[in-house]
């Protein structure tokens, strides 16, 4: 569900109903970082003695509880009815101490395993986090023991995804009982599914505000998986044939002036990658720096050395007409420019050339799933049939790329496409128009 709906606070209330009913029974609950689970267990506390306004001791009259000695807030653990080993509640993070320490034959809670998107879109850290779940947290289980997995689904790689692939895939769980509950922000007809009476819960237009604040930023991604229950890649691959728009050649482009044509360009020196740089049209729909759209007539998708590829990049800056062609300066590709600028200077064609530093508060695989949303929402491509051998390689990369860590030499298509939509984003990112007119002196 969304955040802020309850998923947590309903967990709360069925783990304490749990230990008035069955207090022999071990419940561990676990999560992304102490706070929370700290939490979660002050919560627990506050039900069951705040006779003011929970009914706890009214339910379980029987159940013996001391505040004093039988809770501990500092270890985030409680026991009802008596002293045990493995207590009736335990709350952990992830990475706290678990062997030895903790037992479950009552409910096993991963709550919001993942902290947030720079975890979820980092591939090396989702695999940390699953190592941590399915060998230290998932073992406290005993086999009758009841697994609630909740959070927001930020990646079919995250605990509840991978656990799903599991539940779902392997031939030795068919016998397993499972379910699925997913509530998005808003139902089919777009309405809030979390509007309640007394003024509590989220209200559509509420939650069609929050859906305007992602699209503003061109982040649709993350909508879709904190408010929509929708990983920000839901089969494995960022980009399907079917999510993607295209354009019957030079006869589908709008029939209006173009108001400026761009090239990022992601380079490289061999070793298996690939010179990759879409020509860019842009048409802006209204002044807004968001609206527009992004037509890509040609590429250049090179696996040779740069005393081919350099040519081949000028020559589609001079037959495309592109006016700013911009280079990562990582990875030398401000020398890779440099040697460009020189080819175009003697052919006389005027160009501004730039080069940038990738960026450094977020990772590759990031910044393309932050940029998916408007590669597939804003940007045009070549059907099939008006395409040449570049082209083709350059969709087939961009196709077979999955934020897995299973990338090499395969974000060649969708990193250029990423720094393209940066130079869109960039307010400084202009161009001047010109006319020619004889001199009145």
């Amino acid at each position: 569900m969304p955040p802020r709906v309850g998923k947590t606070t309903l967990a709360l209330f069925v783990v304490t109903w749990i230990i008035g009913l069955k207090p022999e029974l071990a419940n561990l609950y676990g999560s992304f970082s102490t706070g929370v689970a700290s939490a979660f267990y002050k919560g627990i506390t506050e039900i069951i003695t705040d006779d003011a306004t929970y009914n706890w001791r009214k339910i379980f009259p029987n159940v013996k509880f001391n505040e004093k000695t039988m809770c501990n807030s500092k270890e985030n653990y409680l026991d009802t009815g008596r002293i045990k080993r493995y207590h009736s509640f335990t709350g952990r993070s992830i990475d706290g101490s678990l062997n030895g320490a903790c037992d479950c034959s009552g409910a096993l809670i991963g709550d919001d395993l993942v902290s947030g998107y720079e975890e979820a879109t980092n591939p090396n850290r989702l695999a940390t986090v699953w190592n941590k779940t399915d060998n230290d947290f998932i073992t406290r289980a005993k086999e009758n023991a009841k697994l609630w997995w909740i959070g927001t689904r930020w990646s079919i790689l995250d605990p509840i995804g991978r656990r799903i692939k599991i539940l779902t895939e392997e031939p030795k769980y068919k016998n397993r009982r499972y379910k699925i509950v997913n509530k998005p922000a808003l139902n089919e007809n777009g309405e809030s599914n979390f509007e309640y009476d007394f003024g509590v819960g989220f209200s559509t237009e509420y939650y069609e505000q929050r859906k305007a604040s992602f699209e503003n930023t061109g982040d649709l991604a993350s909508w879709s998986a904190q408010y929509m229950g929708e990983p920000i890649e839901r089969s494995g691959l960022l980009f399907t044939a079917e999510t993607l728009m295209y354009f019957n050649g030079v006869e589908g482009l709008p029939k209006k002036k173009v108001d400026k044509i761009i090239a990022p360009c992601d380079v490289a020196w061999g070793g298996g990658d690939a010179v990759s740089c879409p020509c860019l049209y842009v048409y802006k729909n209204s002044t807004s720096a968001y609206d527009f759209d992004v037509y890509v007539p040609a590429v250049i998708f090179d696996y040779h050395d740069k005393e081919i590829t350099q040519p081949r990049v000028a020559d589609m800056c001079i037959k495309f007409g592109i006016q700013h062609l911009q280079f990562e300066r990582n990875s030398r590709g401000d020398e890779y420019g440099n040697d460009v600028g020189e080819i175009l200077k003697k052919k006389n064609y005027p160009i501004l050339i730039t080069d940038k530093p990738a960026p450094t508060n977020i990772s590759k695989d990031g910044r393309i799933i932050q940029c998916s949303s408007d590669i597939k929402l804003r940007f045009h491509f070549l059907s099939a049939p008006h395409r040449n051998k570049d082209y083709t390689m350059f969709m087939n990369n961009l196709l077979s790329y999955s934020p897995n860590g299973s990338n090499k030499n395969k974000d060649d298509a969708p990193d250029s496409l990423a720094q393209g939509v940066d130079m869109l984003r960039t307010p400084q990112n202009t161009t001047a128009e010109y006319t020619i007119f004889r001199r009145p002196f």
